[in-house]
């Protein structure tokens, strides 16, 4: 923010965001019943879509054909093919009526200033469709190993295989003695 006015800020592509969705596919297909990750919802529930991310890639994401071949292609790069297998992509419709419908967890606050980017897909505000990502994942029979995409700015990562996996309503990636007493319990004919 400078002078009462927002600039967007041009930086090269982290590849964070991208690997924060991957953790989170990996620690559910490390869980033990099917679970659900929706793409392009705030986190107060407001339905924002994937139009403005393929939009502003720098993949070359054209439509939502190559949006989900790029989805399978990241989960197989950096999971493997087997992890990919057990992952499903559906698109979901959200016009404005259906946004009036929907039982938000909580209130959106447009007071924040990030939100005032997002006003015009704003629940409240809502005047087009948008898309959604639903992402199904199904347990995994081995334990899924997850490595990060390349992050010039954030070394965050310093293994090159990571095991998350559920704590609460987070992924957790844990120590080493804890990941492997996880694949014992999760995984026993696999050690």
């Amino acid at each position: 923010k400078k002078n009462e006015e927002f600039d967007k800020l041009e930086n090269p592509q982290t590849n964070e965001h991208t690997n924060i969705v991957l953790e989170t596919i990996n620690a559910f297909l490390n869980y033990t019943t099917p679970c659900y990750l929706l793409v392009g919802v705030a986190d107060c529930g407001c339905c924002v879509g994937i139009e403005n991310e393929i939009n502003n890639s720098k993949r070359n994401i054209p439509n939502l054909r190559t949006y989900e071949e790029t989805i399978f292609n990241l989960v197989s790069s950096t999971m493997g093919v087997v992890a990919a297998s057990n992952i499903k992509l559906d698109f979901i419709n959200i016009s404005p009526d259906d946004s009036k419908k929907i039982n938000y967890p909580n209130a959106c606050k447009l007071d924040k200033p990030y939100l005032k980017f997002y006003k015009d897909l704003h629940r409240l505000e809502i005047n087009k469709t948008v898309t959604i990502a639903l992402i199904t994942t199904y347990p995994s029979k081995t334990p899924v190993f997850f490595t990060p995409l390349t992050q010039e700015l954030d070394k965050k990562y310093m293994a090159k295989k990571l095991f998350f996996t559920r704590a609460g309503s987070s992924d957790r990636n844990n120590d080493f003695e804890e990941t492997v007493q996880q694949i014992k319990n999760r995984y026993p004919d696999y050690l």
